[in-house]
């Protein structure tokens, strides 16, 4: 598990501070977030 953890590090925060896979992948991962609160909202 922790290694899963460094590669999502290194993808995430790679040495350009802002580009687009980063702002893509922001995107995508509150959109999950955000999906996954609500079928645990709606499912309890």
């Amino acid at each position: 598990m922790n290694l899963a953890f460094k590669i999502a590090k290194r993808y995430l925060f790679g040495k350009k501070s802002i580009n687009a896979i980063n702002i893509i992948t922001g995107i995508s991962v509150i959109g999950i977030s955000i999906g996954a609160a609500a079928l645990i909202l709606i499912l309890s």
